[in-house]
């Protein structure tokens, strides 16, 4: 049977289950509205994917009257807005909007991590480069990347060659001490208003077992002045 497309605006069971998400009740008030915006949103997207498939209808309406009768539709500004919010690049899940105005107890590196870095990888310049709690995208197969929005971001880690090599080719290839202390090669790309880890994301968050809600940091280093990163679980959720 055909889904309604009033249907599609609501959120049911099953959307919290397709996604793996199961419901804790002990969520505070606020974390629930964050969970459910995080999956509405991602819902929107996927909705929105899915008529774009769709063949193209005649352009015979009247804009003014679509806009009565559609209030979804009602300025060209919103609905600039809504499109550039669904580009396929897009890092949102309430992240920028919230995640960067809560205050977190910022954390110093580990004595062993420090030693790591700096005896076994011969690693100097080390950096906190964020601190956040992972969102459901974090470790979503589906989305295969960690966001590193700018806004969060708390030292400048990367040089000015790195950045503008970064701006022309779209990414670059780093290598990643995982919490295991093992390295592999990641992708360090820039999207929007966010870096990303991509590419070997999913097995790096695999191997680590990281959730939702994971409270992690990533640290930057230099190797023959090639930058490394190292990723940290403070916490898990």
């Amino acid at each position: 049977m055909e889904e309604k497309e009033d249907d599609k605006s609501y959120l049911s069971m099953k959307d919290f289950e397709e996604r793996g998400i199961k419901i804790d009740p002990n969520w505070t008030t606020f974390r629930a509205l964050l969970v459910a915006a995080s999956i509405a949103f991602s819902k929107l997207v996927g909705n929105h994917l899915k008529k774009k498939k769709k063949p193209k209808e005649k352009a015979d309406k009247n804009p003014m009257k679509e806009e009565k009768e559609n209030p979804s539709a009602s300025s060209g500004n919103g609905r600039k807005l809504l499109a550039d919010a669904m580009t396929s690049h897009t890092v949102f899940d309430c992240e920028e909007l919230v995640n960067h105005h809560q205050l977190q107890k910022k954390i110093d590196i580990s004595d062993s991590l420090k030693e790591h870095i700096e005896k076994v990888r011969n690693g100097t310049s080390i950096m906190r480069v964020i601190q956040k709690s992972l969102y459901f995208s974090d470790v979503s197969d589906y989305h295969n990347r960690l966001s590193i929005p700018l806004k969060q971001v708390e030292q400048e880690f990367l040089t000015q060659e790195e950045k503008e090599f970064i701006e022309k080719a779209g990414k670059l290839e780093v290598l990643l001490v995982e919490p295991s202390l093992n390295i592999c090669g990641i992708t360090l790309a820039k999207w929007n208003s966010s870096y990303v880890l991509i590419k070997e994301w999913n097995n790096v968050k695999d191997r680590s077992k990281l959730k939702a809600g994971d409270e992690v940091q990533i640290w930057s280093f230099r190797t023959l002045e090639k930058l490394c990163l190292a990723l940290v679980i403070l916490r898990r959720s």
